[in-house]
């Protein structure tokens, strides 16, 4: 992939824009790496997972956790688990040593103070936590993903190397880059640029104090969270809104999960709540109420908007009105 990328780079002609989506797919299952990183990490080395110490209590907490015990490569003891780990580590030692490659080239090209970078990630891992591999879930192991911008520009200095600790998703990436290359970001996007913390600008009042998440498990091959659950199709799926302080986790059948992450932060206690259960603790009940508050609240803001703040005129043709607070 990088050879294949740097050989592209330098078939382009000088001073022509280029963009590239260059995408690793390591680390990956199988989760194997080439010699020199399989057996680079000690799998003693790390911190504890994020579990209960017993696989099966884990694994009752809730009928999911039994869902995703199912895919291939689970660990089911502690050893297994770091050596899965450690392999990950040197997956990922590798994709830092490729994207060193690729950066060098550009220093080497002179391209470097003229490209926009932007590092994420698809998706998580669970790698041992909760005793699961992959992503799934509600876990943030599996949505807490990466995100590092280059901007190359003067206006960026002040924060190069900050860690922005306010809640972004991914859907900002592509408003981002719209900002970057001056065109308008069209209506119907649901993400933010990043521009204000690029900048050292004013943050939005408005900004976003949670994140969002959302899992489609139907199969439509083993159909297994049908089988499983009892569910029909249409509810294999789950909604989360995660602030700083707590976790709700809303079914499509209506059941649900909170969590107090003040109290809970490795997420491995949470409330679990059946559809339409009413909850004694009113510090809980009005806490979950609140949560499921903003869920409503979120999903019918971002509902689709494809034609929102569009009409046709005889003078014009196609109008778009923007919100005049954003």
């Amino acid at each position: 992939m990088t050879e294949r990328v740097i050989e592209w780079l330098d078939d382009r002609p000088a001073g022509e824009p280029w963009f590239a989506h260059v995408s690793y797919i390591r680390p990956h299952p199988p989760y194997r790496a080439p010699e020199g990183y399989h057996d680079r990490y000690d799998p003693a080395e790390g911190a504890p997972f994020k579990r209960l110490a017993d696989r099966q209590a884990e694994l009752d907490v809730h009928p999911i956790h039994h869902f995703g015990a199912l895919e291939a490569g689970c660990p089911t003891d502690e050893a297994e688990a770091r050596q899965l780990r450690a392999t990950y580590w040197g997956n990922m030692a590798e994709v830092d040593d490729q994207l060193a490659r690729l950066f060098a080239h550009l220093d080497a090209r002179g391209l470097t103070d003229q490209t926009l970078v932007v590092l994420t990630s698809d998706h998580g891992d669970q790698m041992g936590d909760h005793w699961l591999v992959e992503k799934l879930g509600w876990w943030d192991e599996s949505y807490h993903v990466p995100l590092i911008v280059v901007d190359p520009r003067p206006e960026a200095d002040a924060t190069r190397g900050l860690a922005v600790e306010a809640f972004t998703e991914s859907v900002d990436v592509m408003p981002t880059l719209c900002t970057w290359l001056g065109i308008e970001v069209p209506i119907a996007v649901d993400g933010r640029e990043l521009q204000p913390f690029l900048h050292d600008a004013p943050v939005p009042a408005d900004w976003r104090t949670e994140v969002h998440q959302q899992w489609d498990f139907r199969d439509p091959v083993r159909h297994l969270g049908e089988d499983l659950f009892g569910l029909t199709m249409e509810q294999c799926t789950l909604d989360v809104v995660r602030s700083a302080a707590d976790k709700y986790v809303h079914f499509g059948d209506g059941a649900g999960l909170w969590f107090d992450l003040e109290l809970d932060p490795d997420q491995v206690h949470p409330h679990v709540l059946a559809a339409g259960e009413l909850i004694e603790d009113p510090t809980v009940a009005a806490r979950v109420a609140e949560a499921r508050a903003r869920l409503l609240s979120w999903r019918m803001r971002h509902m689709d908007r494809t034609l929102t703040g569009t009409r046709i005129t005889n003078e014009h043709g196609l109008v778009v009105r923007r919100d005049p607070r954003r």
